[in-house]
Parts: C-alpha cells; sequence; structure tokens
C-alpha cells in the first residue's frame, strides 16, 4: 500500500475569487435576496473543493461570512452605472490582495476590468468572464472590447448560440469557451417523498 501523503503533499482547496462588477445599494441582505442565483452556486461550489471569496461592489464597504463563503462589498464613486471602459480601483485592490487561483468575473462588458484583473493576477491564476446579455461594442470601444476579452482563459455563456456569436466577433483571438450552470431557479434536489410533501404532486 502506498505511504500517506506527507502535510505538504496535501492538496489544498482552490482558491475561487468571483467578481460582481454591478451595483447594489441597501442592506448586504438585499445582496444575497437579488442574487440568489449566484449565491446558491457559489455555496455548492464551496462544498466541492473550493475556498470561495466573492467581491461586490456595493453603496458601503462591509464583509460577510455566510455559510462557509466570505462577502467582500466595496464602495467606489463610480455610482450606479459606470462606463463600461471605467474600472472600479476598490474593486481591483480588492480582488488583487486575494491572489485566487481561479478569478470568476461576472460581465463582458466591463472589459478594461477584466484586462486589469488578468494583468495583475500571477502567472499560473486563470481569470474567467462569463456572459450576462453583455453587449458587443463598436469602433474604438469594440476593439478594445475584443483586445482586452482575447487575453482571458476561458469565456462562460449560457447556450451554444451566444457561445457561438462572441466566438465568431472575437475570432481570431477568441478564448475556450463553455457553458455554464444554469442557475435562474431555486429548484434542487431532494428525496422523492419530501418532494412529494412540498410539490403536492405524487411524480
Amino acid at each position: 500500500m502506498p505511504d500517506e501523503p506527507t502535510p505538504n503533499e496535501q492538496k489544498h482547496p482552490l482558491e475561487l475569487t468571483v467578481v460582481v462588477p454591478t451595483y447594489s445599494a441597501g442592506g448586504f441582505e438585499r445582496f444575497f435576496a437579488c442574487c440568489y442565483p449566484l449565491v446558491e452556486v457559489v455555496e455548492e461550489l464551496s462544498r466541492n473543493a473550493f475556498n470561495v471569496t466573492v467581491v461586490s461592489r456595493y453603496s458601503t464597504n462591509g464583509e460577510i461570512h455566510r455559510n462557509g463563503i466570505r462577502y467582500l462589498f466595496v464602495a467606489d464613486s463610480l455610482g450606479e452605472q459606470p462606463r463600461s471602459w471605467q474600472v472600479s480601483l476598490s474593486l481591483l485592490k480588492a480582488v488583487q490582495q486575494l491572489s485566487g487561483d481561479i478569478v470568476h468575473l461576472h460581465s463582458l462588458s466591463y472589459f478594461n476590468l477584466a484586462a486589469a484583473i488578468k494583468q495583475l493576477q500571477n502567472s499560473s491564476a486563470r481569470v474567467v468572464g462569463e456572459y450576462h446579455s453583455d453587449q458587443q461594442k463598436s469602433g474604438v470601444m469594440g476593439y478594445l472590447q475584443r483586445k482586452a476579452l482575447s487575453c482571458l482563459d476561458l469565456l462562460l455563456f449560457s447556450n451554444t448560440a451566444d457561445a457561438d456569436k462572441w466566438t465568431d466577433w472575437l475570432a481570431p483571438n477568441c478564448p475556450r469557451t463553455g457553458l455554464s450552470i444554469e442557475a435562474s431557479s431555486r429548484f434542487c434536489y431532494a428525496p422523492r417523498h419530501s418532494a412529494r410533501v412540498t410539490t403536492g404532486f405524487a411524480g
């Protein structure tokens, strides 16, 4: 039988940093109510070999630990809807300090933020951008958006039609693409008996 691995040989959980560049205001519980699909996905990931930190723009600074996830809320002066080329320096600083193995940015619109995150991570880190009904820019902004997104390691889409559309637009320098987990509902696995009691159906 092979020897047990020493502590130094034990595999450590991957550090996953999830970046939410959109703006929220109000009590922090509002974030969990509005972003429940994201919350449920990261909680599942934290149960499967990831240490997860979520960093989000918010109206005030704060930190919450909930169900094994660390949530960092950072305020800035950009307002609710910054231009797509603007970068939240406080958000970028928070992400840089975490030094995650994987950085997952929930937007393809804030392309300068995506490029800055990629540039500031260590060489082994992987930066992923996820599509959220983002617009393809035109003219100079389109050139800058394509150039910035081409440096990422992976782009995620909810369906193949959007993946194909962006692959064609970013060609010939499109990163790898993949399909993300659909998480728009709170449906989840439950034992058949419990599901019957909850739903009232006998399926």
